[in-house]
């Protein structure tokens, strides 16, 4: 059983942004196995959200210079171009890039790169 303290702690950590639904669930299941905190588990794994516009956006251009073709695809009309950007970024940070402020970049990115 977890303390309802360290189910908080949880809680916090989701609600501040810092794990996705899939990583709260990860680190869930990590805490009932390990009995530590969920700020534990996090720190141990390495698995938080990579929330940084800064990293994000380096994430992102480099992705468009991998995929060049999605990028005129894109400015070309076809917007759903705009996934495979998203996908490199998502694989190259192993799922922990915050979905939001990620689709935020490349959308910034690629209108930049339309102008």
């Amino acid at each position: 059983m977890i303390p309802v303290q360290v189910l908080a702690g949880l809680i916090a950590l989701r609600r501040r942004g810092v794990l996705s639904a899939g990583q709260a669930r990860e680190v869930f299941e990590a805490m009932i196995e390990s009995g530590a905190s969920a700020a534990a588990v996090v720190k141990a794994r390495g698995i938080e959200q990579i929330d940084d516009p800064v990293r994000l956006e380096a994430a992102v251009r480099e992705a468009i210079a991998a995929n060049p073709r999605a990028a005129a695809d894109y400015r070309r009309g076809k917007r759903k171009a705009r996934d495979a950007i998203i996908g490199h970024v998502m694989r190259a940070t192993g799922g922990r890039a915050n979905p939001q402020r990620l689709g935020e970049a490349v959308d910034r990115a690629l209108a930049d790169s339309e102008a």
